[in-house]
């Protein structure tokens, strides 16, 4: 029974007479609809009908002597028809179901996840700037407003997304790598080495020893400030601080194929929606979808659960079933400047900080596949923190 009948109500019921099938016809002629129609004997059948037409079966049977018996009464209606000999507990369910409805549409709570350095706190007091506290309706919260404020007033964050789930609001937060050993060191000694090869631009050095002065060539792994200098009758040992940046040379291959099959969406879009009471499941929509074509469709669902304030969720669910379907076609999967833009922004990824100098790439065809050699000349700071090597141990090379 689908979740409209079982609204309205329905009745199991018991017809017997001397011409069952007589009585059928009488009641097809005046529009009265039966269901689950079963033949229990030669006088006696039993069928379900909707309760508004159950009057009408009564009076039309009943003068012709046709005896009629209510065995069940199915559907929602009934259930909540039964509750209102109840008057004292229906008021008090009805003043509950509102005022737990109107609290699951606001932020009751707000936690963050993910911080480490930065007091969670602060960050609360930053999201309220940006319409997020205690109270705020969840269709006023703004997820990306949220996120680019949150990135721009604190710049040791490298990563906010905001999440509600009833009236609970989570901030998950990623902060940069390395700050927590920019506040809180776990060596006390440390070298900048070189992270690659090149030749050094410019040397700022604010604490350490510098080993290397502009226009040097340095290879990967080369200090470039020692945390040790030498102070005649001692020698001081700390953290090195500075930046150093450098012109390197970054060689990249890629291969893309030209032609791949991608699947493209349809205009045939279904929904498919499913009310979750406890263990009962009413369906409607295009029920009988999923049976063409499954193959061709993808199927996404969206769950929205009724939840109370402190995040405990009723056995209430309501299911949006999204059927769309998709076909095959061969398209081409990259031009020439989108394998060089990515190439680029690869490259800039791998850096700390700089940025590309001077651009040379070539194409080729082979096999139905797309090669791109370039070559790239840089500017990007190749100093690297490492801890230093205690004494007695292996140290790292340095230039002959």
């Amino acid at each position: 029974m689908g979740l409209w009948k079982s609204l309205r109500g329905a009745v199991q019921i018991e017809i017997t007479g001397a011409d069952i099938s007589r009585s059928l016809r009488r009641l097809n002629e005046a529009g009265v609809i039966l269901e689950k129609i079963t033949v229990c004997g030669n006088l006696r059948i039993s069928a379900c009908i909707a309760k508004k037409d159950y009057p009408r079966l009564v009076q039309i049977l009943t003068p012709f002597g046709d005896e009629i018996r209510e065995t069940k009464r199915i559907g929602i209606y009934w259930k909540l028809h039964s509750l209102q000999h109840r008057p004292v507990l229906m008021t008090g369910l009805f003043l509950y179901f509102v005022f737990f409805m109107f609290l699951s549409t606001r932020v009751l709570f707000v936690t963050v996840k993910g911080n480490e350095q930065v007091p969670a706190r602060y960050i609360l007091e930053q999201a309220k700037g940006y319409g997020l506290s205690f109270g705020t309706s969840n269709r006023e919260v703004r997820s990306e407003k949220i996120k680019n404020g949150l990135l721009e007033k604190i710049p040791q964050l490298q990563w906010v997304g905001v999440n509600i789930s009833g009236c609970v609001a989570e901030i998950s937060v990623e902060e940069h790598p390395g700050q927590e050993n920019i506040s809180n060191p776990g060596y006390p000694v440390s070298h900048i080495v070189a992270k690659t090869d090149g030749v050094i631009l410019s040397c700022t050095v604010r604490e350490g020893n510098a080993l290397c002065t502009v226009g040097q060539a340095v290879r990967k792994g080369q200090i470039l400030v020692s945390g040790y200098t030498d102070c005649g009758l001692t020698i001081q040992a700390g953290r090195s601080d500075g930046d150093i940046y450098g012109q390197t040379i970054q060689s990249i291959q890629a291969l893309v194929p030209e032609k791949a099959e991608t699947r493209v969406a349809t205009q045939r879009e279904y929904q498919v929606y499913t009310l979750i009471v406890g263990s009962h499941q009413y369906t409607w929509g295009d029920t009988q979808i999923w049976q063409s074509d499954p193959a061709d469709s993808v199927k996404t669902v969206q769950r929205y659960r009724l939840t109370l304030p402190g995040g405990f969720a009723l056995p209430v669910t309501l299911e949006k079933a999204t059927y769309t379907f998709y076909k095959t076609e061969e398209a081409v999967t990259a031009n020439q400047w989108d394998i060089s833009k990515y190439a680029q922004n690869y490259l800039k990824n791998q850096m700390i900080a700089g940025e590309i100098l001077e651009i040379q790439e070539d194409f080729s065809q082979e096999g139905g596949v797309l090669i791109l050699h370039g070559k790239y000349r840089c500017k990007e700071m190749i100093g690297l923190e490492v801890p230093a090597d205690l004494p007695g141990q292996e140290t790292l090379p340095q230039r002959e």
